[in-house]
């Protein structure tokens, strides 16, 4: 069986090396091939998915995300979240201390910030994209993007209300 202590007694660097691969190779051909479900040519999933995983931004279309599908911007959602965490909580989980990583104080601090920051927001809009639903997705995208420093955007956010764009700033 993999065990880390093992491994790492054997190289330190071994798992440096294993997040890495995960960073850079794994999360964004998962990332890029679910994105492809959801109507992406594989050149902008490519261009989008390493932005992400960068939490760069690039986006290479003007409107940024705000273009394509929920699908796709929902998928987004979900890995700038993924990308924010700290890369040692994956490590502790691929060393199946799982319940370790889910006591992780700085995971749940940034977990906490970013959904008490995204249902505070989507309150505030108050219908503003039609639903409660879709203020939700809305506001978790902008939240998720500014906090990871990702820089996508989906909506322009300035013309929100004062208090969601002070959640913005905040989170920032």
């Amino acid at each position: 069986g993999f065990n880390c202590v093992e491994l790492l007694w054997a190289s330190p660097t071994i798992g440096l090396e294993l997040l890495r691969a995960a960073e850079q190779i794994g999360m964004p051909l998962v990332y890029q091939n679910l994105r492809r479900f959801g109507g992406m040519d594989l050149y902008e999933s490519v261009c989008t998915s390493l932005s992400t995983a960068g939490t760069g931004g690039f986006g290479i279309k003007n409107d940024s995300l705000a273009g394509y599908s929920t699908t796709i911007q929902n998928i987004v959602t979900v890995f700038m979240i993924l990308f924010g965490v700290n890369f040692n909580i994956y490590y502790l989980i691929l060393c199946k201390k799982v319940v370790n990583a889910l006591k992780n104080s700085e995971l749940r601090v940034y977990l906490g910030i970013l959904f008490g920051a995204t249902l505070l927001v989507a309150i505030n809009l108050q219908g503003m994209f039609g639903s409660f639903k879709a203020d939700m997705q809305q506001s978790a995208f902008q939240v998720a993007s500014v906090m990871t420093s990702t820089g996508f955007i989906t909506a322009d956010y300035d013309l929100w209300p004062e208090f969601s764009k002070n959640i913005l700033v905040l989170v920032m």
